[in-house]
């Protein structure tokens, strides 16, 4: 995975954290942790999400480890060392200091609780024991969507990705135009070698139009990029054997059975290719 990968990875996991989803961006840090152990800013992003004391200290002290001018990283850690103290001169001993404790038995009133009799707010008929772990709506299994952080309902798991959407109108018209374009070159390629070089071309073509337009639109993500990608795709593709059979006033060229054989490979190859990448 390349640094500009893990800064997504950095970029969604300060989103999720300004939506208020800091068990979605401490688990996106960790991955990015995992993926650059020697970059002192994540450290310091997975710092500010965890909420175990012992667990900041850690992390910043990897960090000044790894950057050791860094002033930010250093104010940081002289808090968390300080707030540390006055919880074990305070009796509060930090989690990071606890032992592993047997489960105690849960009062008969929280008992009273789990069992608590629901109604699905999706499907009224339906009998349910379980709420939405963020909102507290009722959700039977059927709506039910697991999550890293416990179940939730639809509607909460729609808020929660679409902070990871940020892609605006012109993204659509620059993959549009993007696809377009580099489409029809293809399909004029491949109405030229055949079908038989169009299974390892058009993957290869797709992948590549992918990250060209991830690259054009600067790593935005939006819902339907995909869909516009792949229909301009399937348009620019076509246009030379349409063009070529209005230039030579045959419409017979248009249906070269192995023209469209190579366009559709590409068009399947590619388009799933292109797909891929972007959703």
């Amino acid at each position: 995975m390349t640094a500009d990968e893990v800064q997504e990875l950095l970029q969604q996991g300060r989103a999720a954290h300004r939506a208020g989803e800091d068990s979605v961006a401490e688990s996106l840090f960790r991955r990015a942790s995992e993926i650059a152990p020697d970059r002192a800013d994540v450290w310091l992003e997975l710092s500010g999400v965890t909420r175990d004391v012992g667990e900041k200290r850690r992390c910043l002290e990897r960090a000044a480890a790894l950057d050791p001018a860094n002033e930010e990283v250093k104010a940081a850690l002289a808090w968390v060392r300080r707030h540390e103290a006055e919880l074990i001169a305070q009796g509060q001993v930090p989690e990071a200091y606890k032992p592993p404790s047997r489960l105690a038995p849960a009062p008969e009133s929280a008992v009273a609780e789990t069992e608590e009799i629901l109604h699905c707010a999706r499907h009224p008929d339906v009998e349910t024991t379980l709420r939405c772990n963020r909102c507290g709506t009722p959700i039977c299994p059927r709506c039910a969507i697991q999550t890293p952080v416990g179940f939730r309902c639809p509607d909460c798991v729609r808020a929660q990705s679409a902070i990871f959407y940020n892609a605006v109108w012109t993204d659509y018209v620059i993959a549009a135009v993007v696809a377009l374009v580099f489409s029809a070159g293809v399909g004029l390629l491949a109405s030229l070698v055949g079908w038989f070089f169009m299974i390892f071309i058009g993957p290869a073509a797709g992948g590549l139009l992918g990250e060209i337009i991830f690259r054009a639109v600067r790593r935005r993500r939006g819902r339907q990029l995909w869909a516009v990608t792949g229909a301009a795709m399937v348009i620019g593709a076509l246009l030379p054997l349409v063009t070529i059979a209005l230039l030579a006033r045959d419409f017979r060229a248009l249906l070269s059975p192995y023209e469209l054989l190579a366009v559709g490979l590409y068009l399947v190859l590619g388009v799933g290719a292109a797909i891929a990448r972007l959703r």
